[in-house]
């Protein structure tokens, strides 16, 4: 066999494997690009469900700080919880000692009396409203919750806040602190009217603090204590 067919033979099988390799290299960089999508989304899956689980400790530290203050304030008249009296539609929460305008898109949790009510903000955040129907309780109750929620947070940092401002609050104070190491913001207004009040709490992820006081701002502004 000549020189000359001999390159011949091995420049065709060169180009066999070339070919061969170019159609089995697109197979190949795809499956492990679908790997790596597979592997990024359930890694994203995984952190999402992390964040969600913390968010929720969060929203229940806040939630029994309002239902312990809520407790407290109706001790001594257990027969003055109404069932069912508070309601809450078109993004409105209509109750006995208040009315107040929700954010669009906003969600409330089923009611169990007229004295605690629960708000779910779009996007994140939980604005929880504690109806009192002597304002001469609103300070011991604003100072129980003050002292019970910095009890529950790491690190807690004290800060000064306006987001009660349009709710002509008498007191306000907010904090920063960690929960299950995850920065998280509460704040907490007390509003009087001539003869009820009501205590409030805010709570938020720290990521989105901007966005949650101004919602929550807005939404205060229409707040009605029906005396």
């Amino acid at each position: 066999m000549s020189r000359d067919i001999i390159r011949r033979v091995v420049i065709f099988c060169v180009v066999v494997v070339v070919v061969a390799g170019l159609r089995l290299l697109p197979e190949w960089w795809a499956r492990r690009a679908g790997r790596e999508v597979a592997g990024e989304a359930a890694k994203s899956a995984v952190q999402d469900a992390i964040r969600q689980s913390i968010d929720e400790v969060a929203r229940d530290a806040a939630r029994k700080v309002a239902d312990d203050v809520r407790r407290e304030v109706t001790k001594d008249n257990p027969g003055g919880t109404t069932r069912g009296a508070a309601t809450a539609a078109s993004a409105v929460i209509d109750a006995v000692g208040y009315r107040i305008m929700l954010p669009d898109h906003s969600t409330v949790d089923p009611v169990d009396n007229d004295h605690l009510a629960t708000a779910n903000l779009p996007g994140g955040g939980t604005l929880m409203i504690v109806a009192i129907d002597k304002k001469e309780q609103a300070a011991a109750s604003f100072d129980q919750a003050v002292a019970s929620l910095r009890g529950k947070l790491e690190n807690p940092a004290v800060r000064t806040t306006d987001t009660f401002d349009p709710a002509r609050a008498v007191r306000s104070t907010a904090f920063d602190g960690g929960i299950q190491g995850k920065p998280f913001g509460f704040e907490i207004g007390q509003i009087e009217g001539r003869s009820r009040a009501c205590v409030i709490i805010l709570e938020y992820p720290e990521a989105r603090r901007g966005e949650v006081m101004e919602m929550a701002r807005k939404a205060l502004g229409t707040l009605q204590i029906k005396d």
